[in-house]
């Protein structure tokens, strides 16, 4: 997990820009993480752990991470991250603090790691969690209606946020599935890998993506090689012990 911005760095013409160097054309997308850094604290959702409250997830490619915090751009549509930022800046004088969870990816990947990540964490209008994100994040994931209240389905309350029935978030958690690619994502629980390092040597872990960044790797691409896209990432294979 890459910083992009920190609190102490409050000029947004001072932010940095993400270098993508000679990598293909296809695999220059990246998800990010949006902390509060009002909330210190130890923030632990899965395999995902942060030392600030999130409250944003998405996915880009080049400067597209640090576009919410200017006024007039960034996803205008969703008032109540916008008003958040605004609220940090004024208050600390300074911006959130933006991670980047992973780099180098396939749009593909990019889009089932936005997804994973916002499911895991929870969103606030649903009353899962602290993101303020509207949708389910990726590609034609179930985005609940803002305005349409569905007897038997969902309950609206005050508040405007839903509450879903247990029929219905099976049918999100499905979308969450397809969206992943594997009919066996399991939502909160890691999955157990066999990697294969370039010396074929075979290693048993659980947390892939901490893995990948401790060796230079890239999580979304070997998640690609463990389902067949690629042969390997850098000389390394992965595949799913328990397929």
């Amino acid at each position: 997990m890459n910083i992009l911005e920190t609190a102490g760095a409050n000029s947004l013409l001072s932010l940095p820009i993400i270098f993508i160097g000679a990598k293909s054309m296809n695999n220059i997308f990246y998800v990010y993480v949006y902390l509060d850094p009002r909330k210190p604290g130890k923030y632990q959702y899965g395999e995902y752990q942060f030392d600030y409250e999130p409250f944003y997830v998405g996915k880009g490619f080049g400067c597209r991470y640090k576009e919410h915090l200017h006024k007039n751009r960034g996803n205008c549509n969703n008032k109540y991250l916008k008003n958040k930022i605004q609220k940090i800046q004024r208050e600390i004088d300074d911006n959130p603090i933006i991670v980047k969870q992973d780099d180098n990816l396939s749009e593909k990947s990019a889009f089932g790691l936005e997804v994973g990540i916002i499911d895991i964490i929870g969103r606030k209008d649903l009353g899962f969690g602290p993101l303020l994100n509207m949708t389910d994040g990726g590609e034609g994931c179930y985005n609940p209606p803002a305005s349409v209240v569905r007897k038997g389905v969902e309950t609206k309350r005050k508040n405007g946020s839903y509450v879903f029935s247990n029929g219905h978030r099976k049918k999100i958690s499905e979308s969450v599935k397809l969206c992943w690619g594997k009919s066996e994502y399991s939502g909160k629980i890691a999955k157990e890998w066999i990697i294969t390092t370039p010396d074929n040597e075979n290693l048993e872990i659980v947390n892939l993506h901490k893995f990948c960044r401790e060796n230079g790797l890239s999580s979304g691409t070997m998640c690609d090689v463990a389902k067949g896209i690629h042969q390997q990432h850098k000389g390394w294979r992965c595949s799913y012990k328990n397929k």
